[in-house]
């Protein structure tokens, strides 16, 4: 059976930086949570539900303001699970909601019951999504408990790693937005070491801190269990952080679902292609695309616009196009598929493409 892994999502992570939910980092989220199944269960605690009402509010024009976060959690939580629904739809993702309170993994019966429901909804293929109950559980609306939430999750089922995405790297040795020149920590052996450094700030739309973090950490000290607290803003950060490196894959018979996997695609032709159909292909698909400035891809790929084209003889070019995709936001990425996809549409539909032969048929019989 595969190990199971928690995915803790701050709301920091979720909004990307901005006041709303990022459809386009749920997205990214979603992409990466595909490529964990192969190898973990997958259990998702996430927070956002303040953020999304707010969010909503702001859309609809609601005059009168909604200040009880309690409120605001009723209102923003099934917005929140309607944007996972359909972009997790879209992956081909199914996912079950799971509300829970401190009572419900504290209790004996509660616990198991909790317990059975979360392995019933692995077992049948569905990613639970957790969140607190913030209409009832007041107490961890104030405290940002879906850190711990998230540890008393993992520990439940006998997780075998627990991943907490927040806005920094992870834990420093200072104020890394006060001071330039703190270090990261790449391993906490002892909590007690830490506590002097950890430092809160209120942000107005998550509650969690890395106070919590290290109450989190707490609750998984003496398990088997492997913490890790991620930059969530930066690109691919489950992969990172899970030292993912590059596979080499034998041939593969699914090719429009290897390009719904890809978050770019490179075509590093060394001899000029008539055609070139893996940029089409990769545009059609909504994807980046970095090719060779040589064949057809010249004509199919508007550089940097719908994908980005290198000299074909140049690998340092190449690698530095590669670096400035990988250091793009989930949202820049969707925005040149999306141009990609435009392209391919506009210029190689059917109609298009009959008017297109026809028109040099004509010309060939004239001459």
């Amino acid at each position: 059976m595969k190990p199971i892994i928690v995915l803790k999502i701050g709301t920091s992570t979720l909004t990307a930086g901005t006041e709303n939910i990022s459809r386009g980092k749920i997205e990214d989220i979603s992409r990466q949570i595909l490529e964990l199944k192969k190898e973990y269960r997958v259990i998702l605690v996430s927070s956002g539900a303040i953020a999304a009402a707010r969010q909503f509010i702001k859309l609809n024009k609601v005059n009168t303001p909604v200040n009880n976060k309690s409120a605001l959690s009723a209102i923003g939580q099934p917005k929140l699970m309607q944007i996972y629904m359909e972009v997790f739809n879209d992956f081909g993702l199914h996912a079950a909601q799971c509300l829970l309170t401190h009572y419900d993994l504290r209790g004996n019966d509660s616990r198991v019951n909790t317990q059975n429901t979360i392995n019933d909804l692995l077992k049948h293929d569905y990613i639970p999504i957790i969140n607190e109950n913030d209409t009832v559980a007041v107490e961890e609306i104030v405290l940002g408990d879906n850190d711990k939430l998230s540890a008393m999750v993992a520990e439940l089922v006998g997780a075998d790693k627990l991943v907490i995405a927040s806005d920094i790297d992870g834990i420093f040795n200072g104020n890394p937005n006060l001071n330039p020149d703190v270090k990261l920590i790449e391993e906490v052996k002892s909590i007690d070491e830490i506590k002097p450094f950890i430092q809160d700030i209120e942000n107005g739309l998550g509650t969690g801190g890395m106070e919590s973090k290290i109450q989190a950490l707490e609750i998984c000290e003496g398990t088997n269990i492997e913490v890790l607290i991620v930059n969530g803003g930066i690109q691919f950060f489950l992969r990172k952080a899970l030292n993912k490196k590059i596979k080499f894959i034998q041939h593969c018979n699914e090719m429009p679902l290897a390009y719904s996997l890809a978050d770019v695609v490179v075509s590093s032709s060394i001899e000029p292609e008539a055609f070139g159909r893996v940029s089409v292909e990769a545009q059609s698909m909504g994807k980046p695309i970095i090719a060779s400035n040589i064949g057809g891809s010249k004509e199919t790929i508007i550089n940097k616009k719908t994908g980005f084209l290198y000299n074909h003889d140049d690998p340092r070019e190449l690698a530095k196009s590669l670096n400035a995709v990988i250091q793009l936001s989930p949202d820049e990425l969707k925005s040149i598929g999306n141009e990609g996809r435009k392209n391919i549409t506009k210029k190689f539909d059917v109609e298009t493409m009959c008017q297109s032969n026809l028109k040099e048929y004509r010309r060939l019989i004239k001459n």
